[in-house]
This record gives C-alpha cells, sequence and structure tokens, in this order.
C-alpha cells in the first residue's frame, strides 16, 4: 500500500497512488475545530452532562480539497471513564449500516450498559459519521419520496436521483458522503479531540470504514489498535461502493446454494434443475402473486428481493430448495416459518453455510 500522509498536505493524492480503481482522496491544509453541542440526553443515575458526559461537535469543511467550503458538523459524544487512574487512550465505537447513528438518546443508553466495563479504564468516543444522526446536515434520502414511490428499480432510482440533486442544491456534493470521506473525518475526529492514542472498534460497516482507514491513513500514528467486528472485506475501489460490492457478495451467496445443491447426490436428486426451477417460480409468481393473508402478497420480485439471494438468518439456507420446491406448488408452509423465525438457530452458524 502506498504511504498516504496522517497530516493533510498541499499535494492532492491521486487515484493512480491509491489503486487503479479507487477515487482520489483529495486534501489540502485545513484544521478541525470543536464546536459546542448540549447534551440532550437521557442521563443516567450517576452521570452528569457537562462532566462524565461530553457532547459536541467536530467541523470539517465538506470538500475536503476545499477549506472554504460548507461545513460538515460531526456530532460526538464522549463517555468519561469510570475508573480513578483511566488508560489515556479512549475507545472510538464507529458504527455500522452505513446509515446507523451512535449519539441519538435510546443509543448512548445502550453504549453506556454496554460499554460499562471498558468504561471503568477508559473514555469512549460515540460520533455519528457524516449525513447521518445529530451530525450536519443530514443527509436522509427518505425526505426525497414521493408519495406513491415503490420499491421498483426505477422508483429507487428516481429517488435517489432527486436526493442527489436535493444534496447538491444545499451545497454538499454527493460524492462528499462516501467511505473513503468518512475514514478522513474519522482521522480528523482523533486529532480534534487530541488524545495521545486511540483503540478503534467497528462493527458491521463500521469495520469497513476502518480497513479503508488503514488502506489511505497506513501510518496515522494515533491509531493504538483496531477490532473490527463481523468483517466485511473491501471491494477492489477500497470501499467507496459499498452497495454494489455487497449485491456481488449476495449474488455469490445466491448461486452457491444452487451451486452446493447440484453438488450434493441427495439434494440433486430431491431438486433437479434447481437453478432454472427457481427463475421459472419467479416469473411465475409475478404473472400469478400468491396471497399468504389478506395483507400479504408474494410476487416473484417480492421473492428474490426479500428471500433471495440473501437471507440475514443464515440458518434459513438450507431451507432454500424445499421452499422453491412447495412454493411451485403453492405451498407456504417453510416461507411461513422462515417469516415467523421459527426455524431454529443452529449451534454452529458456519456449519450450514454452502
Amino acid at each position: 500500500s502506498p504511504v498516504v500522509e496522517a497530516v493533510p498536505s498541499e499535494e492532492p493524492i491521486t487515484a493512480q497512488s491509491i489503486s487503479p480503481a479507487a477515487p482520489a482522496l483529495e486534501t489540502a491544509v485545513h484544521h478541525p475545530s470543536l464546536a459546542e453541542r448540549e447534551c440532550a440526553l437521557f442521563i443516567p443515575a450517576g452521570d452528569v452532562a457537562g462532566e462524565t458526559i461530553l457532547c459536541g461537535y467536530v467541523v470539517v469543511p465538506a470538500e475536503r480539497h476545499d477549506p472554504e467550503s460548507k461545513e460538515v458538523r460531526l456530532a460526538y459524544v464522549i463517555l468519561r471513564a469510570t475508573g480513578d487512574n483511566p488508560a489515556p487512550d479512549p475507545i472510538i465505537h464507529v458504527s455500522g449500516g452505513p446509515g446507523i447513528a451512535s449519539s441519538s438518546r435510546t443509543t448512548v443508553v445502550e453504549f453506556i450498559n454496554r460499554y460499562a466495563p471498558l468504561r471503568e479504564t477508559r473514555d469512549i468516543v460515540l460520533y455519528d459519521q457524516r449525513g447521518i444522526g445529530n451530525s450536519h446536515p443530514v443527509m436522509n434520502c427518505v425526505d426525497f419520496i414521493e408519495g406513491g414511490s415503490g420499491d421498483d428499480a426505477a422508483s429507487v432510482a428516481d429517488t435517489y436521483s432527486r436526493c442527489q440533486e436535493g444534496m447538491r442544491d444545499q451545497g454538499y456534493p454527493p460524492e462528499t458522503f462516501s467511505t473513503t470521506v468518512s475514514a478522513a473525518d474519522l482521522v480528523d475526529l482523533m486529532h480534534a479531540l487530541d488524545y495521545p492514542a486511540y483503540n478503534l472498534y467497528g462493527i458491521s460497516y463500521g469495520a469497513r470504514l476502518l480497513m479503508s482507514l488503514m488502506h489511505h491513513f497506513p501510518d496515522e500514528p494515533l491509531v493504538r489498535s483496531i477490532v473490527l467486528d463481523s468483517v466485511d472485506t473491501l471491494p477492489e475501489d477500497v470501499g467507496t461502493e459499498y452497495i454494489s460490492a455487497t449485491h456481488l457478495l449476495q449474488q455469490a451467496l445466491f448461486e452457491s446454494v444452487f451451486d452446493a445443491c447440484a453438488a450434493d447426490p441427495a439434494c440433486a436428486t430431491a431438486y433437479p434443475d434447481l437453478r432454472a426451477r427457481f427463475s421459472s417460480l419467479v416469473e411465475q409468481l409475478n404473472q400469478t402473486p400468491l396471497a399468504l393473508d389478506q395483507y400479504t402478497t408474494v410476487t416473484g420480485d417480492s421473492l428474490y428481493r426479500y428471500t433471495f439471494p440473501y437471507n440475514p438468518a443464515v440458518q434459513n439456507i438450507p431451507y432454500q430448495p424445499s421452499l422453491i420446491a412447495e412454493l411451485e406448488q403453492g405451498i407456504t408452509a417453510t416461507l411461513e416459518l422462515i417469516g415467523s423465525g421459527g426455524i431454529p438457530e443452529p449451534a454452529t452458524r458456519t456449519s450450514v453455510l454452502p
């Protein structure tokens, strides 16, 4: 990996200096600053706003190569260590999603409980990545959904197109909201808060963001340790096309179910030509949807979008061949079992992966 200076330099970093497919992480001389923010939180017994719980903003430019561009305010909450002799290096919690906030009233209470043992020896830093939570601006594309918008590709594309135009109209180019930029924001947060070192904990998408940080800032001196929880590997473009990469991974899992069944004699005998049968089933259900009850109708598109290719409950994957065979006959027993969460989770989750 190329070396990228932790302190912003006047020379912009080109895409070629990172990787052939990665966008440029352009930098310029700017100094992140702190701003006050009211702790509009539920303060548990034993904590005091302004003393044991601190709230504020780290102010950075929206366009990192232009210090004069509109400002972005990253909301943060610091939970002061409860012990008498805390370590100097705090833990920064990097949430997932992308889009999950860490500084809301309910999540802060959750984190106070979750981090209680670690908080005895270290400060805990929670923050909202740019565009979400209590950070400013908040970019919520739901605001751009007009009445009656559906889940079809055209409606979704139209919503995001109008959302991007809305961002531009407010002075925030859409490209300023990316994994790469958020990684640079996190470096600014560390420098602005002025601790001597940090331990970074990223969960789900937060792990991907931290991998992007390690790629673009491999020699950042303030990073003492990094914990990656639920790692989802970076694509070739180093984390900027999160959704596209995730869809590719989902499609790979989708196809692996059919491949595994075809390679297994028992499954291949019970469910021959499963891939082709699934395609026919999708077309069949699109022409004649299947009503589960007065509120729920199953179409081919909904089956594809919400049951395949990715099912968040891994234990459901072995039931997918029988699910297809049942739905061909209008039987919904397995589908209803999956929908109700009635399939028990195995003791070893990886044992059911194809």
